[in-house]
């Protein structure tokens, strides 16, 4: 590694050195639903499980990186890492009480890994004859199950090397292993009597034979118990102190200091994390190990090879230099930086006075079971009590069942409800209920499984109390931490009202691909009738609840008599309503049986049929043609082109056809197969496919410029190696991005509706905004200043429709970066009387001033009907920001705030209208 990969994004730095369980999805979360980046808006009690990083670790990894380049460049950067991971390793046995003892730590990058040091490090201190016995099996890491035998527990290794799993680790073959679990066979909880009988014997036994043990207790399992008994652990540790090796599974690290110590007096190693109940970021662990085993070790010269695909040589104590020198001398910052944030998570939580600690877990933890078995179809399992343990004689996880018709819900039914509580889902529509109850993104710990009595699999979720919780809440102002406990409780609520939320919405959410309906295929030239994309969109722009029109539906579906267009319909009440994923899932499963549907008409006899040919896409990336021909008298059919179905031979009737579909991603399929059939279509193709490809944003550019009156800034595709070489003063930002030089406008390459969209002014801000970002491709170009002699900005929509402008809002705001929902135009009468002013002047005001600019503009884009983003520059020219064909044209707006509106909107659907006659009567005239 060299410095200049330090220079790139923190979040990315700190997804390195670990597995796949780190690997984002394309929503940005890992296998937990977590993110390398603060998220404070997510309610985050899932501390059982993993964190998202707060914004006190993501800025401490920050000022370590930055700490690290400085005394890299005076010391090297080999050196001035292996510094910093040695004073860590003082740090955090200071934090654990451990300061002044000779207690050795080595790092790792998870649970897992420390649990393959332990077993590599007991074979080498007790020899090859080996068996591991794993108390709490059925409640520990799912990576145990390998681990305990020596296997490796995944495909790719936190060095990122590739292996088999299941396989044995060099070095390790052989090892026996006995798991024992906290439940009988009929699924009940065994007493602590019976746990301890289950261990003393399968110590005795494995003794007996001549074997050496390996015994991992549990100290917080993933249902926060504790096994086996302290007695028992000192009767083995007295009884077989050189025939026994005993391993703490302390992952979890819900034990008090002191309890870590009396491990440590008693020879035991122990396995701990940062990321769990001190809420740091996924993948921080360590293995502590008790002064003489620590002496032992350092004088020790045995094999391991099997780890070298695991750690590296930082990760072990320096004093042990045969050991050590094994291993390679590589950096692993992923791993590092996690460790920087979890310290600063467990200084925040120590930081705090005893007492609060102890207060705030006593008041959070009465509440959460307090609403918990309040709760109508949550069943709260009893929680362990501790007794002696400081603030963690406290009970910090809960644990309970799905019981909506007072049988626990299945496990696959559970971690449904798991996933869609860590969803966030943004404008909800929920009629009726709580916002915020459906909004949230809700984290809590995964569900942990077991077999009933009946074999049928039943799974619990967690909410957990963090140390993050404790420490958020202090404040030397009492009543202000009185506030920020109440604050965290009300989280708490919203958890569990949006659990029982959920749960009444789990068989309609899931019903759809069970009912008969999904067997029933329809013919694909009959149109499906449909309430349609306008009406529905209508009904949740006035606030009108979605929900019974949704449960209707999903009653017909149950029952096997929805049709192919109530189907497209719960797809779209599905999105409205904010479940997105839920949406798209109906709709799949519609499309694949039917493509073809009809819109309402407003006329009994219509005056034309138009064919809109659409792609398989969420609810904004086909053009919403609903709007411009509600009331028109014109048939409106769609034709999903998806795949499987492609274009039938037999197209259905109908006087004109248009593309709706967009330049994106997901439209490419559907606009190829569009495109094989245009040079032979029986009717008016408007909107070719070929010519929506000149919408995408760093071809409009070239396109258009050399338009006399109209400037459109260059967009250069800019690479984020590219943007580091700027940094890194390689090159300059002129020599990547066509010219441009600060201050630039960049965003992410494919991003909308202005996420990511930023001005630039220095190579700072450049700095800046790579550390936040994650993309690797971005769009820049040169920022220009729009703003008119007022020092306010406007901002323009404009409709062409068959090579005329039509204005369709006005934006005003004292920002450059404007939408009309941020403008404020709502709430400023001034504003709307200069919007109005701008639509009743615009064909002898605005249109007629920049007419060479917008004909020329719209005979090189070549398309029917798109909308232009844009602004006049201080010269009085046309600036060109974008260009699309999906930009909602609607006359949604009430009329007693915009009364100027409607008449605008009609005029754009008569055009609209107006332009499909027009080519109807062309063609006609040429088959003629």
């Amino acid at each position: 590694m060299q410095l200049r990969d330090l220079f790139v994004p923190l979040h990315r730095l700190l997804l390195a050195d670990g597995d796949g369980r780190l690997a984002l999805t394309a929503g940005g979360a890992n296998a937990y639903y977590c993110r390398p980046t603060p998220c404070p808006d997510a309610l985050e009690f899932s501390s059982s499980t993993a964190s998202s990083i707060s914004r006190r670790g993501y800025e401490a990894a920050g000022r370590a990186r930055g700490a690290l380049m400085q005394a890299a460049i005076q010391h090297g950067l080999e050196a001035a890492y292996e510094t910093r991971i040695d004073q860590m390793r003082y740090e955090l046995k200071a934090l654990l009480g451990l300061d002044g003892s000779a207690t050795e730590v080595v790092f790792s990058a998870s649970g897992t890994d420390a649990q393959l040091q332990a077993l590599a490090l007991t074979r080498a201190l007790l020899g090859e004859r080996l068996t591991s016995i794993i108390v709490g099996a059925d409640q520990t890491g799912s990576g145990t199950v390998h681990t305990a035998r020596g296997r490796h527990f995944g495909d790719v290794t936190s060095n990122g090397q590739t292996v088999a799993k299941g396989t044995p680790l060099a070095g390790l073959p052989s090892i026996k292993s006995i798991a024992l679990s906290l439940r009988d066979t009929a699924g009940e909880r065994l007493s602590e009597s019976e746990v301890d009988a289950q261990v003393l014997a399968a110590v005795t036994r494995a003794v007996a034979s001549g074997d050496r043990v390996l015994l991992q207790l549990m100290d917080c399992s993933k249902l926060g118990w504790r096994a086996p008994s302290d007695l028992l652990i000192a009767e083995i540790a007295t009884r077989w102190p050189t025939q026994v090796q005993l391993v703490v599974d302390a992952c979890q690290m819900r034990l008090s200091r002191r309890r870590i110590a009396w491990y440590l007096d008693r020879g035991a190693m122990v396995l701990l994390t940062g990321s769990k109940f001190f809420t740091g970021p996924a993948f921080s662990g360590a293995l502590l190990l008790p002064p003489p085993l620590a002496q032992t070790l350092s004088a020790r010269d045995a094999d391991l090879s099997g780890l070298h695909a695991y750690n590296v040589r930082s990760d072990w104590p320096r004093a042990w230099t045969a050991l050590r020198g094994q291993f390679a001398p590589r950096l692993k910052v992923g791993q590092w930086l996690r460790w920087e944030a979890a310290l600063e998570e467990i200084r925040a939580y120590y930081a705090v006075p005893d007492q609060f600690r102890r207060t705030a877990l006593h008041e959070l933890g009465v509440g959460i079971a307090r609403m918990i078995a309040a709760s109508p179809s949550l069943r709260l399992l009893p929680p362990q009590q501790h007794p002696g343990d400081d603030e963690m004689a406290l009970p910090t996880i809960f644990a309970f069942t799905l019981e909506p018709d007072g049988v626990p819900l299945a496990s696959q039914a559970c971690k449904g409800i798991h996933r869609a509580l860590a969803r966030a889902e943004a404008d909800s529509h929920s009629g009726g209920v709580d916002d915020l109850v459906t909004e949230a993104s809700c984290l809590v710990g995964q569900p942990v499984e077991w077999q009933g009595a009946a074999g049928q699999s039943i799974a619990a979720l967690r909410i957990c109390i963090g140390a993050r919780h404790v420490s958020d809440a202090w404040s030397a102002d009492a009543s202000l931490a009185k506030r920020n406990l109440q604050r965290q409780l009300a989280h708490v609520a919203t958890i569990v009202a949006r659990t029982e939320w959920l749960l009444r919405q789990h068989h309609e959410t899931t019903i759809f691909s069970r009912s008969p309906m999904a067997t029933q295929p329809e013919t694909t030239s009959a149109a499906a009738d449909r309430i349609g994309f306008a009406r529905l969109t209508k009904m949740a722009f006035d606030g009108v609840s979605l929900l019974p029109l949704w449960q209707e539906l999903i009653g017909k579906v149950t029952n096997g008599t929805a049709s192919a267009g109530e189907g497209l319909d719960l797809s779209l009440i599905a999105q409205l309503l904010g479940q997105k994923e839920t949406g798209l899932a109906v709709q799949d499963e519609v499309l694949a049986l039917h493509q073809l549907f009809r819109s309402p008409c407003s006329a009994e006899q219509p005056r034309l049929r138009v064919l809109a040919l659409a792609a398989a896409i969420d609810m904004g990336g086909n053009t919403p043609i609903e709007f411009l021909l509600e009331n028109s008298g014109i048939e409106l059919t769609t034709l999903y082109v998806v795949p499987g179905a492609g274009i039938p031979d037999q197209l259905p009737e109908h006087d004109v056809a248009i593309v709706i579909a967009s330049d994106s991603e997901e439209c490419r399929y559907a606009l190829a197969e569009i495109a094989k059939r245009a040079p032979s279509w029986p009717r008016p193709l408007l909107n070719p496919p070929d010519r929506i490809g000149n919408l995408d944003r760093d071809k409009l550019h070239r396109l258009l410029r050399g338009i006399d009156g109209l400037e459109i800034p260059a967009t250069a595709s800019v690479s984020r190696a590219q943007l580091v070489e700027v940094l890194l003063m390689s090159q300059t930002l002129a020599d990547v991005a066509a010219g441009a030089d600060f201050p630039v406008i960049i965003r992410p390459r494919g991003s909308h509706a202005g996420v990511g969209l930023v001005k630039l002014d220095d190579s700072v801000a450049l700095a800046n905004y790579l550390i936040e970002r994650r993309e690797q491709e971005f769009f820049v170009s040169p920022f220009v200043d729009y703003s008119s002699e007022d020092g306010l900005f406007r901002k323009y929509r404009i409709v062409i429709a068959d090579g005329k402008a039509y204005a369709c809002h006005m934006a005003i705001a004292d920002q450059w970066n404007i939408w009309y929902l941020n403008a404020g135009m709502s709430e400023s009468a001034e504003k709307r009387l200069e919007e109005a002013t701008f639509m009743y002047t615009f064909d002898f005001g605005f249109a007629l001033r920049h007419r060479s600019a917008l004909a020329t503009m719209s005979e090189r884009v070549g398309l029917d009907y798109f909308m232009v983003d844009c602004a006049q520059t201080k010269a009085g020219d046309l600036l060109i920001f974008e260009a699309d064909n999906t930009a909602v044209v609607h006359n949604m707006d009430s009329p007693e705030l915009y009364p100027y509106k409607p008449p605008q909107m009609h005029k754009i659907f008569d055009a609209f209208a107006a332009m499909l006659a027009r080519r109807v009567a062309q063609h006609a005239d040429r088959a003629a």
